[in-house]
């Protein structure tokens, strides 16, 4: 019985499920008690359970990892938590049980998005809620995912509105004679968007500015520019450069003295005669009458303008500035197409026919003019609506049609707009999409013939091969050569060395590599080498990574041209390194809108299995970037090889 209890506790496998055991409920106790309840068993000393924890001791590893993932994410990410378990059903956040470590963990990308959404959400909340409510088009108090969502990705958006509704705020404030005409009686809230994004604060100070004098002064204002006036509730360009004039007129107060002019006039009968009896400098220039038109009837007509207080001048403006609605009056009465004497007259004579005539004339020419303009400003809209309605020669019944359709010409225009442009873009989004896959398969061909490690989807290409120190053989001077190059490279070696001293090494072995991995990527990328992005995969440790990589980034990338991720990437929780047996892994976030879009060459000083190259292949893809190799300075290899993969190139 003493033989057999001796040859127990020498047998190597009761030693290792005993180490096994202890590693369990030391470094994995967390672990080893969900897993335990997960498959309801009792943890006890006996061992028949210590044997079943030992084999189980890699997956009470990875456990282990979860739980720490799970407890990382509830501390720094509880509103993106709280949401994912919403999209699974759930309406708080469960106590934990083995299956949610696990699930947390391999969500943990996910959740964190919805975090960064649930904060953008909650800023925007804070500072531009009557944008999001412009935004969303009306109050809400719906804090579901959908809706958070749609908040966080419209972030530019709302604040392009904030950014609108600032300024027309501002001048509501400033400019109360001009916002009450541009308001129309509406409330703020009621005014649409578009309409707010046409304020101008310098067009609502003329406008105002010309309300003031024009309150004042209505008669005034309308003497100067008579039938010119365009309408005070107008914001158009004409109006405001127009009110522009009649404010600085207004404003300036300057007085003109006019000196007296004494002289003897002696005039001969014909035109400079005719011209001093009508006052007019237009005639015999803009009009002549016949010559059987006698002195006698020019001093009546002089007499007949005078008595409706018109000057002649001013009835010649008019006739050629209405030839066409003469000609057309004269036309319906059965006589020529022309101008004739008495027109002069009577086209200046309120009542009269040809005057009422004018003026109907004008009216449904300014009525054509606006369909026109609509017709000009919108044609998609207007053909949608009208067809190739034809504005000369339609009924003035369609013309009004037109202009009472405007607001639904307009819409329908935008409408149309809008179609074409979601076109345009999903077109050129096709395009671009297309674009970057055709970029991205010429970037892969020029790496397909990397291998790809054991544990990685990733074409790898290494300088060196790197043998271990544990390798059953004497290493070469070559093999030695390369550990130290390595090692030096780490910039953290396992024996006691001063700073002054890593540091020299380290870039010793910098100025060694840098070179050749120009050659590298020059050789397989050419002058494609400028659109990638260098990444290097960081250590456990921040220190290490700053002194590892840092200068080592900078270099590279001002030799080949490649752009620096060094700077947007971040070891956000320090872990134990993994060669030496670490447990806890180390956590790495990235800036997200610098990686999107970006294809990245991934650099770690030796690849093994590749499982820390797929593992950060996929953080950079979850942020939008497309991994397109990777590089190193050694790969581990236990056989004895007979070249090193530099020397093939």
């Amino acid at each position: 019985m003493k033989a057999a209890l001796t040859y127990l506790f020498k047998n190597k496998r009761y030693k290792e499920i005993q180490d096994a055991y202890i590693k369990a409920t030391t470094k994995y106790k967390a672990a080893l008690t969900v897993w335990a309840e997960h498959e309801s068993l009792t943890i006890s000393e006996n061992f028949e359970f210590k044997t079943l924890v030992a084999d189980k001791i890699h997956y009470l590893q990875s456990i282990e990892s979860w739980i720490h993932t799970y407890n990382r994410i509830k501390r720094q990410c509880s509103a993106g938590l709280i949401y994912f378990y919403s999209e699974r059903g759930s309406k708080t956040i469960p106590n934990p049980k083995l299956d949610d470590y696990r699930i947390v963990s391999e969500n943990s990308s996910t959740i964190e998005t919805y975090q960064c959404y649930s904060e953008t959400h909650r800023r925007l909340m804070s500072s531009c809620r009557e944008a999001m409510e412009r935004f969303r088009a009306g109050s809400f108090n719906n804090f579901k995912l959908d809706v958070v969502t749609q908040i966080a990705l419209g972030e530019k958006r709302i604040l392009a509105i904030a950014e609108v509704l600032k300024k027309a705020h501002s001048c509501e404030s400033k400019y109360s004679r001009a916002w009450k005409v541009f308001a129309k009686g509406r409330k703020f809230d009621d005014i649409p968007l578009h309409e707010l994004e046409s304020v101008r604060e310098n067009v609502f100070e003329t406008k105002n500015l010309f309300l003031y004098h024009y309150n004042q002064n209505p008669k005034l204002i309308s003497l100067i520019l008579g039938v010119d006036i365009l309408p005070v509730d107008s914001f158009a360009v004409e109006a405001i450069a127009q009110e522009e004039d009649i404010y600085a007129l207004l404003a300036s107060n300057r007085k003109v003295d006019i000196e007296t002019f004494h002289a003897d006039v002696h005039l001969e009968p014909g035109k400079e005669l005719k011209r001093a009896i009508l006052d007019s400098i237009s005639y015999g220039v803009r009009c002549n009458f016949v010559d059987t038109y006698s002195i006698s009837k020019f001093y009546t007509l002089r007499r007949d303008f005078d008595a409706i207080g018109v000057y002649f001048d001013d009835a010649v403006s008019k006739i050629k500035d209405n030839s066409a609605a003469v000609k057309a009056y004269n036309k319906d009465r059965g006589n020529e197409a022309a101008e004739f004497i008495e027109d002069y007259l009577r086209a200046s004579t309120k009542g009269s026919a040809l005057y009422d005539y004018i003026e109907n004339y004008k009216q449904e020419k300014d009525k054509r003019d606006s369909a026109k303009r609509i017709q000009r400003s919108y044609p998609k809209g207007f053909f949608a609506t009208f067809g190739e309605l034809d504005i000369d020669t339609c009924t003035l019944s369609n013309v009004i049609n037109v202009i009472e359709s405007e607001s639904r010409v307009k819409l329908k225009q935008k409408e149309l707009e809008e179609v074409e442009r979601k076109r345009i873009e999903a077109e050129r989004k096709k395009q671009e999409e297309e674009r970057k896959k055709q970029e991205i398969r010429d970037l892969k061909n020029c790496v397909s013939s990397w291998p790809q490690p054991t544990n990685s989807y990733v074409d790898c290409f290494s300088l060196y091969y790197y043998y271990p120190t544990t390798c059953c053989w004497d290493a070469s001077p070559d093999e030695w050569d390369v550990r130290n190059l390595i090692w030096d490279f780490k910039a953290n070696p396992n024996r006691p060395q001063s700073i002054i001293e890593i540091t020299s090494r380290h870039q010793k072995a910098v100025n060694e590599v840098v070179p050749d991995i120009k050659r590298v990527l020059l050789k397989f990328f050419g002058s494609n080498v400028s659109k990638l992005t260098l990444v290097c995969i960081p250590s456990s440790k921040r220190i290490v990574t700053e002194r590892r990589y840092k200068d080592f980034s900078s270099n590279l990338c001002n030799v080949t041209g490649m752009a620096n991720g060094y700077p947007y990437v971040h070891v956000a929780e320090e872990g134990d390194a993994s060669h030496l047996g670490g447990i806890v892994q180390a956590q790495f976030s990235v800036d997200c809108s610098f990686f999107k879009g970006r294809y990245v060459i991934l650099f770690d000083d030796v690849i093994t299995s590749g499982r820390s190259m797929e593992r950060f292949k996929r953080l950079l893809e979850s942020a939008g970037a497309t991994v397109i190799a990777g590089l190193s300075i050694g790969k581990t290899k236990h056989e004895r090889q007979c070249f090193n993969p530099i020397n093939r190139l």
